[in-house]
């Protein structure tokens, strides 16, 4: 029940991201494809269990959007730890599951797409009162907002999300290294 919340969450917000980005055929007349990248390449299961020092399953693909001519490119794949079970506590396994959630979209050369979804995120935080993600030295640019990291590189943004029984400041710092590690594979 919470895996289908959050992907629901996350395919809600990538999705309201490419209206807000103005990523539609309207948004630009040049012709370009942007390629897709696949979310799944970027980390390995290996490092996403390093960085929280336990077992996940291996990477499960989202589905891919966009792609198409003057439009924005999305893969997403995602990585679970289950929570174990407590005798007589039947939502506790759900309760100490963490997700990782890698979305990656890739837009059309020069179509400002990448700027746009980044900025997108500074103006819901002002136009829904939300606290203002902070900056961060990664990539081109990035930001943290408690429980995602947003990072842009060239015509390239990754968002990743981290939910789980996680304190703040770490859950920052695996963010943070899970970011280095696909972007240098980019």
């Amino acid at each position: 029940m919470m895996r289908r919340s959050i992907l629901a969450s996350i395919t809600g917000a990538a999705l309201a991201t490419l209206v807000a980005a103005g990523c539609s055929g309207e948004s630009s007349k040049s012709g370009k494809v942007a390629a897709m990248i696949d979310a799944c390449a970027l980390l390995t299961t290996e490092e996403v269990s390093a960085v929280f020092a336990r077992t996940f399953d291996a990477a499960a693909p989202g589905q891919s959007v966009g792609g198409g001519e003057n439009q924005g490119a999305l893969t997403s794949c995602i990585w679970e730890s289950p929570g174990a079970e407590v005798a007589g506590d039947i939502g506790a396994s759900v309760r100490n599951t963490v997700f990782i959630n890698l979305m990656v979209w890739s837009w059309p050369a020069g179509s400002g797409g990448s700027e746009k979804y980044m900025n997108s995120f500074v103006e819901a935080a002002k136009t829904y009162d939300l606290p203002e993600p902070v900056p961060v030295m990664l990539g081109d640019s990035a930001h943290w907002n408690g429980e995602t990291m947003n990072v842009k590189k060239a015509d390239v943004t990754m968002t990743i999300s981290l939910s789980g029984p996680v304190d703040a400041a770490a859950l920052k710092t695996a963010a943070e290294r899970l970011a280095k590690s696909a972007l240098s594979r980019l």
